[in-house]
This record gives C-alpha cells, structure tokens and sequence, in this order.
C-alpha cells in the first residue's frame, strides 16, 4: 500500500484552496466596489449647514459647549465667553469680506494655470469632479 494520497483527494483539496481564494477575492471586490463607496461618501465636516453653506453660529456654538464643559463655565461665565466668541466671530468675518476678492482671485488664477497643465478630458473631469463636491457639500 503506498503513503501518496489518492487522485480524488488531492481533487478534493485543490478544489477547496481554489473556493477558499475565490471566496477571498469575491469579499475584497464586494467590499471595494460595492460597500466602501457607500461608507466613503464625503460628509460636510461640522459647522456646515443642512444647507451646504457653512454656518458660523454652529462653529461657535460647538466651540462654547466644548469650552463650557471642559472648563466647567458657570452659567454667568458662558454668557461672556459667549458675547467675546460673537465678537470675534464678526471680526473675522470682516476680515473674510476683505480678503474674499483676493482669495478668489488666487484661486481663479491657479485653476487656470492647472488647465494649461491637463488635456481637454482631464479638464472636463476636473471640473465634474468640482461639481459632485459641491453637489456633496449641498446635501449634507
């Protein structure tokens, strides 16, 4: 009688190595392709409005609650940080006005000098990718 493993189990092992891997890749590309882009939807980080506009109160309102339990503000001492946090909240607004022009101006400019570096389909999808951002940001 001879130790070598008969041709049917040795069928057997390979056809369940072979299951096993196909299984494996079968998960990877339903994780990848099918779940992830699901969990990977991009979210408006905190402060943005249901609106997709940004909303400063919100800014400012997370930022009093955090500050307000983390130092433990009494309900007279939450009212000041409050009326200094609107404060500066208006002047950087200001601040933002006048700046505004100058930062779109730089951002045209670059976005044009990016166009001179992409093709034509590059460009277009470029700026389809621009869109669903927005469109993102809108939704959230």
């Amino acid at each position: 009688m001879s130790n070598r493993p008969d041709r049917g189990a040795l069928l057997a092992g390979g056809l369940i190595v072979v299951m096993l891997l196909v299984g494996m890749a079968a998960g990877v590309a339903l994780d990848r392709w099918v779940l992830r882009p699901h969990r990977m939807v991009m979210r408006a980080p905190p402060g943005w409005g249901a609106d997709g506009r940004f909303d400063p109160a919100r800014v400012r309102a997370r930022a009093a609650n955090r500050m307000a339990e983390d130092l433990g503000l009494t309900a007279a001492q939450r009212l000041r940080v409050d009326s200094l946090m609107r404060r500066q909240q208006r002047d950087a607004a200001g601040i933002m006005r006048e700046l505004r022009p100058r930062l779109d101006s730089v951002t045209a400019r670059t976005q044009a000098e990016l166009r001179t570096v992409l093709t034509a389909e590059q460009s277009r999808r470029f700026d389809s990718l621009r869109a669903h951002r927005r469109d993102v940001f809108r939704r959230h």
